[in-house]
């Protein structure tokens, strides 16, 4: 289909050979279908946590620009990373439909600071790093580190420095559509940024090489702003700027190219966006009458195709916006060969941004009344959607700064480097936010230029797999380190009767997918041939891991007033959970088989705070191995042994296992593998931890995903295999009105709402007391409709 262009003549001559763009577009299509992408949304409970709190989510996988419950892979991983850029806690959760949802306890020890919440699955990497999902949040006092952000990001740069060494704020210049161009008139967007992350303000002149100001700038929203000038050839322009803090800076604007495009996008209408498209002198003289093309398409999607023959030096394009859906749309210029010359995005907003209401019945106000929660998600699809309820008065919200289920899919996903306050651009639609809003893709868009010939760009096949479930690879070799090929490799699971063979290939290597294996499991594997070869097994390093944390840049963002009342919050609820903690937990007497005055172990390598063997009751693996145990929860809960933990291991709150320090399960590891186990169950240990403990120490100090076993039998090997995180379910306490002790900011998640077919729901809940409540709901439907509604009330 042809699409009318200014000029009916090209029009004519090109719709008689409309097979090009349908070459093109066809390409594209084959492309999103062989490769579609994948996008991963993290609700989290709470805006920021305390020490010893647990973060409560839910994981949302989708697929194309329909934002689909995906479901192509299997596996998601979600990870938190510290403040100083380590790996703290990576969770395997499993997908069902394209949804997950978990837990992870935040030990009382952990130091305060900026984290990182991490979700991706394998086949996103494909995408690389910035399409993962990547939210910094607070644990611990607000104020104790900086906040973080992504210098991956150009726009975070440090900058240059001035005459007296301090740093210039950094600025960056993007043309809109791709490149300056000689005698056009160009639109050029900016972004300034202090060193330390935050926006700079900024003013400035442009000027030619005769120091004649063409064009005048001045930053506005985030440090950002743009201007209009249109380059000549042979000349080169600098900006002369002026920051806020004193300092001038001049710095050369991008050279200009002779032959090119512009490529300007008028999106201030509300039904229709209007594109420009003209050709440089140079262009049109070596170009005349050769066909371009524009597609625009959003996702997988392909939403508009036209085209024509370069016989004006400017087209004006006039696009129903009903064509796209709401979120990010990508329109690419092409020439006449198929390479893209010119892309620009724009974000596209339908009237669909909120689809979800709340309703409260009666007793909704009553300081421990029951509370029912209606949820309407105005469609007919059934969805699926989580809740979550928390007392503002103990944690702040800065709603400018949130994540929400709209900005992740819709902004975030589709823009690279870290988007300062997302939720602002979103939460209106007036002038002057769509106006913030298409400057930010104007510039943080920018880098998802891609200048190649379409050819170069469908024919690279994906280098990592999707996955439908969790796998295990690695190499058999004989003792000399000699690879063996069709070897037979069994590995077997006893407590789900697990077994599964395979051969290895002409190279010695092995892999075996789809193991549906929960928690923290002990697999053993053989090897075997007909020669009864002397065989060695070693296993990879599980493949999905993404090691690469980079180091964050420094930035305090929060606004002076949420900064105060966050740290006042934190002393509070970190007052009230210490107190709680400390009254729930007992001195328990334990009878222990270890003398500390005789034989003392070396527990030097021991992850414990209070310092190795300091604890209620220390095991040393060798006295389980003695007793004839194996599994190392069954060795702990012998009826009538002296290992009185089989109490608490049996109560309904579990104590937390650190395997080496790290979170772990008991189930599965076998005692052969143990050092020592050092139990933790009364106050004076369990205050600095919030719960009780038990500690593993392995032989080696190896952590799960690692060979445990120093000593081997040939062609056999015991392997510590970390499956699907296992979710808790979230407990609500009855509170007491009066004290006020135990009334803490978490009041209920609930992770698993599903509509009808009608899109109604309901769930209920407890009050925790006097308090500004806020109930925040997000999902999707059948349909890829995105949902998101919040519901304030206060409780007096």
């Amino acid at each position: 289909m042809c699409f009318a262009l200014l000029t009916s003549t090209s029009l004519q001559a090109f719709c008689q050979n409309t097979k090009p763009l349908e070459q093109i577009a066809g390409k594209l299509y084959d492309d999103r279908v062989n490769t579609p992408t994948e996008h991963i949304y993290i609700q989290l409970n709470k805006p920021w946590y305390t020490r010893g709190d647990t973060i409560w989510f839910k994981g949302y996988t989708v697929i194309g620009g329909g934002n689909l419950l995906s479901a192509l892979s299997g596996v998601a991983y979600l990870e938190l990373i510290s403040p100083n850029d380590t790996l703290c806690e990576r969770l395997n959760l499993k997908l069902e439909k394209g949804m997950a949802w978990g837990d992870i306890p935040l030990p009382i020890s952990l130091m305060h600071g900026t984290y990182r919440i991490r979700a991706y699955t394998n086949w996103m990497k494909n995408q690389g790093e910035d399409s993962f999902y990547d939210q910094p949040i607070v644990i611990g006092n607000p104020n104790s580190t900086p906040q973080k952000t992504d210098p991956k990001n150009a726009l975070l740069a440090s900058g240059m420095k001035n005459k007296t060494g301090a740093a210039f704020p950094d600025i960056q210049f993007f043309p809109e559509g791709g490149e300056l161009v000689n005698g056009l008139r160009n639109v050029v967007a900016f972004k300034a940024v202090n060193p330390n992350g935050t926006p700079a303000l900024v003013s400035g002149v442009i000027k030619d090489p005769d120091g004649t100001v063409v064009a005048e700038m001045q930053s506005g929203h985030e440090g950002m702003g743009r201007f209009i000038f249109a380059p000549q050839a042979g000349e080169t322009y600098t900006a002369a700027l002026t920051f806020a803090n004193g300092p001038v800076q001049t710095i050369a604007l991008p050279k200009a190219v002779d032959a090119g495009f512009t490529l300007i996008v008028n999106n201030r209408e509300k039904d229709t966006l209007t594109v420009n498209i003209a050709a440089s002198r140079v262009l049109f003289n070596n170009k005349v009458g050769k066909a371009f093309y524009l597609i625009g398409w959003s996702g997988g999607r392909i939403c508009y195709t036209t085209g024509g023959n370069l016989d004006e030096p400017v087209y004006s394009i006039k696009i129903p916006k009903n064509r796209f859906a709401t979120g990010i749309a990508r329109f690419t210029l092409f020439n006449e060969t198929g390479e893209a010359v010119n892309e620009r995005v724009a974000f596209i907003r339908q009237g669909d941004m909120s689809n979800l209401k709340i309703k409260a019945d009666a007793r909704i106000n009553t300081a421990t009344g029951k509370v029912k929660i209606e949820l309407d998600a105005c469609k007919s699809a059934v969805g699926t959607y989580s809740a979550a309820v928390i007392n503002e008065d103990k944690v702040p919200v800065d709603e400018n700064a949130e994540p929400t289920i709209f900005t992740q899919l819709l902004l975030s996903s589709e823009i690279h480097g870290n988007i300062h306050n997302p939720a602002y651009y979103l939460a209106n639609a007036d002038e002057k936010t769509q106006a913030d809003l298409d400057l930010l893709v104007l510039t943080q868009g920018y880098r998802k230029l891609e200048r190649k010939k379409l050819a170069d760009t469908i024919k690279q096949k994906p280098k990592y797999a999707a996955e439908d479930g969790l796998s295990l690879s690695g190499l058999v070799t004989t003792a000399n380190g000699k690879p063996v090929k069709n070897v037979k490799v069994g590995l077997f699971y006893l407590p789900q009767l697990l077994k599964i063979d395979t051969l290895t290939d002409s190279v010695g290597r092995f892999s075996i997918s789809g193991l549906d294996i929960i928690g923290t499991a002990k697999l053993r594997l053989q090897a075997t041939d007909n020669k009864k070869s002397n065989l060695t097994i070693s296993i990879d390093k599980p493949a999905n891991a993404i090691n690469s944390l980079t180091r964050l840049a420094e930035t305090d963002s929060l606004p002076p007033q949420l900064s105060i009342a966050l740290t006042k919050s934190y002393q509070d609820e970190e007052k009230m959970y210490l107190k709680n903690k400390s009254t729930i937990l007992k001195e328990v007497k334990i009878h222990s088989v270890y003398d500390p005055d005789k034989n003392k172990p070396d527990l030097s390598t021991s992850s414990n705070i209070h310092g190795g063997g300091e604890a209620d009751q220390v095991v040393m693996g060798i006295d389980l191995v003695k007793r004839g145990c194996i599994d190392l929860k069954e060795c702990l809960r012998i009826s009538g042994n002296t290992y009185e933990i089989k109490k608490f291991l049996s109560k309904p709150t579990p104590p937390l296992t650190y395997i080496d320090g790290v979170v772990g399960d008991i189930n599965g590891i076998s005692a052969n593998d143990i050092y020592s186990v050092e139990i933790l169950v009364s106050g004076k240990y369990t205050s600095v931890y919030g719960h009780s403990v038990i500690l593993i120490t392995t032989k080696r100090g190896i952590p799960p995903n690692e060979e445990i076993s120093e000593e081997r039998t040939p062609g056999l090997l015991n392997y510590t295999f970390t499956g699907y995180y296992q979710a808790r379910t979230f407990y609500q306490p009855k509170y007491d009105p009066v004290s006020g002790s135990n009334q803490p900011s978490a009041i209920y998640w609930k992770p698993d709402i599903m509509t009808d077919k009608d899109g109604k729901a309901d769930f209920n809940y407890t009050n925790a007391g006097k308090g500004n409540y806020r109930v925040v709901i997000e999902g999707i439907d059948a349909d890829g409709n995105l949902g998101r509604a919040v519901y304030k009330y206060k409780v007096e």
